[in-house]
């Protein structure tokens, strides 16, 4: 599959259990393949808030000693005077299909296109670091550390064979998440989703209608949102929600 792909290339890179590694990604499919791939390697996943100055990247990779740094096309230009010269860069194309003009971005396509023999998974603590927002001061990183994570699997096939799964999820569920992955809950939403097999959509900026169009294209089950999303969405009129079938959705 696509993360152990990535993952494989991480471990050829050198990167070793408890590593640090970058994203600053859009969310879509590269964050969610990067994210299975630490969490299958051991790595400790460092989200990086594509909000930030230009400066903060910068001490954000060297203040957790971050082996390399995944991050889309559009923000390589943008902050391209803030990463360090000596950090391993995977530059991402914003449509992850189509062709780039940058070389660098090319290579996303490609990445580990040789075979490398692909170890078992680690099982260590699934462990990530997340930065406050910057507003008012220097971000400040937090280590959220999943305690007793090597279980994790386990519980959740037992779970699901009782009927019940975390965050009541299930195989068949198809869960929207409604906000940026480099936000921790949101990130650990996306961790529940994959643990449990289900179906992740994911949005790269909310919008109330797109957001209702959505959950009727793909009958979603599972909405994960912040309060103020919540808002905009019963801020539409009544009309407006009523258009949209929501009958499929079980949980917010």
């Amino acid at each position: 599959c696509e993360a152990d792909r990535v993952r494989s290339r991480l471990l050829a890179l050198g990167c070793e259990a408890g590593d640090r590694v970058a994203a600053c990604l859009h969310n879509g499919p590269a964050y969610v393949i990067l994210m299975d791939a630490c969490q299958r390697s051991g790595l400790v996943l460092v989200p990086i808030n594509r909000h930030f100055e230009h400066s903060a990247i910068g001490d954000v990779v060297s203040g957790t000693r971050a082996r390399a740094l995944f991050i889309h096309e559009d923000l390589a230009a943008q902050f391209s005077r803030s990463i360090p010269n000596d950090l391993t860069v995977m530059v991402v194309p914003v449509d992850e299909h189509a062709e780039s003009g940058s070389q660098d971005a090319a290579r996303w396509a490609t990445f580990d296109s040789k075979t490398h023999s692909s170890p078992e998974p680690i099982g260590m603590p699934l462990a990530s670091i997340f930065y406050t927002a910057g507003s008012t001061e220097k971000p400040k990183g937090v280590l959220r550390l999943a305690r007793g994570a090597p279980k994790l699997v386990g519980q959740v096939q037992i779970q699901r064979e009782l009927g019940a799964s975390i965050d009541g999820l299930e195989t068949t569920s198809v869960a929207i998440l409604c906000a940026p992955l480099y936000q921790s809950d949101a990130m650990r939403y996306a961790q529940s989703v994959l643990a449990a097999r289900a179906t992740l959509v994911l949005q790269q900026s909310f919008d109330a209608r797109a957001t209702l169009r959505l959950i009727r294209r793909h009958r979603v089950t599972h909405v994960f949102m912040p309060s103020s999303s919540v808002k905009d969405l019963v801020a539409l009129h009544t009309s407006v929600r009523q258009s949209f079938r929501q009958s499929s959705v079980k949980r917010i």
